[in-house]
């Protein structure tokens, strides 16, 4: 898929420590297994997906995007580098 392979080259150059909101949601087994939630007692159905991303997460990230159904998880997304707020889309 066209869409993926982009969103997956834009992650390999994203910068480090760099924020990236999707309007996506994923369910919240599927969050707790990429690290993104840790309840103990309450858990959300779903939760949105945003994450930070760096060089200890990237490839985690990557494979991912490769193995996830994107479609409505990727309409829109933001990336956010933390020292400058610059927004790229």
């Amino acid at each position: 898929m066209i869409e993926r392979n982009f969103f997956i080259d834009i992650l390999k150059s994203t910068p480090n420590d760099s924020f990236v909101e999707t309007t996506g949601y994923i369910d919240s087994q599927t969050a707790k297994k990429l690290g993104l939630i840790s309840f103990r007692k309450f858990s959300p159905r779903e939760v949105g997906l945003t994450f930070k991303i760096d060089s200890s997460n990237r490839d985690k990230w990557i494979e991912y995007f490769e193995k996830a159904d994107i479609t409505e998880l990727l309409t829109h997304y933001w990336i956010y580098k933390q020292d400058d707020n610059c927004q790229w889309t």
